[in-house]
């Protein structure tokens, strides 16, 4: 019970102005006295094996843990020739526009996704609009963000946000858009998952019906 000596003790000096009582003083001296001649009881051969069985073990589970965080930690690589389209509209409220590029750029898909829009902010004859409102999402991120009606067309959108993923395209540019038709060499295989959910739900969805083993990935690891 000596330990809780020390309660009142350090409540004492934590107050410069309290007076710490002699007969507490004396008898914490003394407890300190007691200590100094401690000696931790020895184990024998037989405790001291255990022990060391328990510490190796703890450090092997402590090394597979660390490893299992780590992987998790590690982004991971989608093909070149996988990519997410992300339907928006300046109506979208700026907050989910955020969370959609936080995510893209915590998952580091930056350079397998592309945010886009149908069209110019009140037609493209004054581009201005368009391009302040564009800087305004962006600001200093890495997403891509592009005007692109021919893949509203392709995918048939009616409503934002909308996530496209397309597996296996060949485009003859690839500098042009990949829902002209006349720029489609071959069609890759595509999935289109609409509605105002997150982006790992979106990705859940597209696991669903595609059954892509990196998008099923991308899903279970950033699933709610």
């Amino acid at each position: 019970m000596w330990f809780l000596l020390l309660i009142p003790l350090i409540a004492f000096a934590q107050n410069e102005t309290m007076k710490i009582p002699k007969e507490i003083e004396k008898l914490y001296e003394q407890m300190l006295e007691k200590l100094k001649d401690y000696k931790p009881p020895q184990l024998s051969p037989q405790e001291q094996e255990k022990l060391k069985q328990k510490v190796e073990e703890l450090q092997k589970q402590t090394l597979k843990n660390s490893q299992e965080q780590a992987k998790k930690q590690e982004p991971i690589k989608v093909p070149q020739d996988t990519v997410f389209y992300v339907f928006m509209s300046s109506s979208v409220p700026k907050v989910v526009w955020e969370k959609y590029m936080d995510f893209v750029e915590n998952a580091q898909l930056e350079k397998n996704t592309f945010f886009v829009l149908r069209g110019c902010i009140g037609g493209c004859k004054f581009f201005k609009p368009t391009l302040q409102y564009v800087q305004s999402i962006q600001k200093n991120r890495k997403v891509q963000i592009i005007i692109d009606p021919f893949l509203f067309r392709r995918f048939a959108i009616k409503e934002v946000p909308c996530i496209a993923l397309v597996k296996g395209d060949k485009l003859f540019n690839p500098e042009l858009s990949a829902g002209w038709n006349e720029n489609i060499q071959s069609k890759g295989k595509e999935f289109l998952s609409c509605g105002d959910w997150a982006m790992p739900y979106h990705l859940k969805v597209l696991c669903e019906k595609s059954q892509h083993p990196t998008t099923c990935q991308l899903a279970q690891k950033y699933a709610f």
